[in-house]
């Protein structure tokens, strides 16, 4: 079966919300809502993720769906970001060096491949392996890498992706 889903996403006390429309198929709506669930977000209520419609359709809207997806520079991205400043920690994976040295920042944007943070400190080399922890939104010892990081007046800003 072929489906529609409008999803109203945006931080839950923005003001520009914004909606992605996916074009899925899926076995039943049963299979199509446990897809769902496993999106990064619907679980997290401070990202504000919130299914408008869910509509069965044909194939051919499907096919002229993704065609359409593919338009849209919303989602061309792989990963939709949210502006999220929650306080974080960073603690060097074993085997990177300073192992037990921990990394207090801020995040900057969170999405489900990864985030931005900023904090004071040194910089991180790319390809370093963290675990991540920011209470407020429930993660806890989360795996990431450093993409990339550079300096600036009074902070480092850093990308980061879950591995």
């Amino acid at each position: 079966m072929f489906y529609k889903v409008v999803i109203e996403t945006g931080h839950r006390r923005a003001e520009k919300n914004f909606q992605i429309i996916r074009y899925l198929k899926a076995d039943n709506s049963v299979h199509l809502f446990d897809m769902l669930e496993g999106e990064p977000g619907m679980t997290i209520g401070e990202l504000g993720y919130a299914i408008t419609m869910v509509k069965a359709i044909s194939r051919k809207e499907y096919e002229e769906g993704r065609e359409e997806e593919k338009k849209n520079p919303v989602n061309l991205r792989v990963h939709v970001r949210f502006k999220i400043k929650k306080r974080c920690i960073l603690k060097l994976i074993e085997g990177e060096s300073d192992k037990n040295s921990l990394i207090y920042g801020e995040t900057s944007d969170i999405s489900a491949g990864g985030l931005g943070i900023n904090y004071k400190g040194p910089n991180l080399a790319a390809g370093t392996r963290v675990k991540v922890t920011i209470d407020e939104l429930q993660v806890s010892d989360k795996k990431a890498e450093i993409v990339w990081c550079f300096s600036r007046v009074e902070k480092v800003l850093a990308g980061l992706r879950w591995i």
